[in-house]
């Protein structure tokens, strides 16, 4: 009889006290490493690891003009097509600071095919040229920092920096003429980058503020087969994405995002220097992500809307992640 008041005291001081005591809910590590694109903060929490590839994928045969009006490049039968893989890693160093790396491997297509007339050689003839290329990009590192913490009414604040080192091949190599080489796999030169970004949850729902700058450093390549190397300067790009994040339920989040970039205009130092104008496009960029444990399965479409001097063909991509 005693034990049956003790428990019934007991009941009753929980009843009686949860007014005034705080109970709390028990979040383990592992709940933490599956939270969607949505839940998770800014930056990889302390030792956590995330390992994944991205898969990207375009073909390229249209541009805005000057006009803004989509056209065939160069206006006949020319286009290019690039599959990447892109294999990456990332740690968080603190719950505020997390480190990447990340290098693509390139497999690059360029065609072109027309009919070529010399009439006063008389001359007539199909032209059909396709040019290959394979290997490793250029390697990406960076540095990503947690500026503040989002609270309940404001967002947090991340800042990206990064350098692109020219590791892949930046030449054509295995020529033989001037119509049937190896496409270099690298750009040539070193590029440094910032980025930041600017997110509010408001549960199920996300909005994201992105802006970037990338600045091209001067380098120095073969651009054709038998020219001499020369020295270029690749146009800076800078831009800005705005995206609304939505739950469809606890492991799929959708996200629809505009982007708008733009181009400085790039220069190739020939003893009389080639010019090429700035350009600039707005695309639409949906994507969904799969969130099913540790496991995150993304897919992106790049979708250009307007734009001057820019490429005008969508972009595809799949991405796969783990987190440790």
């Amino acid at each position: 009889m005693r034990r049956v008041i003790y428990i019934a005291t007991g009941l009753i001081s929980i009843v009686t006290f949860r007014g005034w005591c705080q109970f709390e809910n028990i979040i383990l590590p592992t709940d933490l490493k599956q939270q969607t694109i949505i839940t998770e903060p800014p930056t990889l929490r302390t030792g956590d690891i995330r390992a994944g590839i991205n898969v990207d994928f375009i073909f390229s045969d249209r541009s805005f003009n000057k006009d803004g009006e989509k056209e065939y490049i160069m206006g006949t039968n020319i286009y290019s097509k690039s599959l990447t893989f892109m294999p990456g890693i990332q740690y968080g160093l603190t719950n505020r600071i997390e480190i990447s790396a990340r290098i693509p491997y390139y497999l690059k297509e360029s065609n072109i095919s027309g009919r070529l007339i010399c009439p006063y050689i008389d001359y007539d003839t199909l032209l059909s040229i396709c040019n290959k290329g394979r290997g490793i990009g250029d390697l990406e590192t960076g540095i990503r920092f947690q500026l503040i913490r989002e609270g309940k009414s404001y967002p947090s604040l991340r800042l990206g920096l990064f350098g692109i080192f020219p590791t892949g091949r930046k030449n054509p190599e295995n020529i033989k003429n001037e119509d049937e080489y190896d496409l270099p796999t690298g750009y040539g030169n070193y590029i440094i980058s910032a980025d930041l970004l600017l997110k509010k949850v408001i549960y199920p729902f996300s909005i994201t503020l992105f802006a970037y700058y990338n600045y091209n450093f001067k380098g120095k390549k073969v651009m054709y087969p038998y020219e001499d190397a020369i020295e270029f300067k690749r146009g800076n790009i800078y831009g800005a994405d705005i995206g609304i994040g939505a739950h469809l339920n606890d492991w799929i989040v959708l996200i629809n995002a505009f982007n708008y970039y733009a181009s400085t205009g790039s220069t190739d130092y020939y003893p009389e220097p080639v010019k090429y104008p700035e350009g600039w496009a707005i695309a639409y960029r949906p994507s969904v992500y799969f969130q099913i444990r540790r496991f995150r399965l993304s897919e992106f479409v790049g979708i250009p809307v307007t734009g001057r001097n820019a490429s005008a063909d969508p972009s595809y991509s799949i991405s796969l992640q783990y987190t440790f």
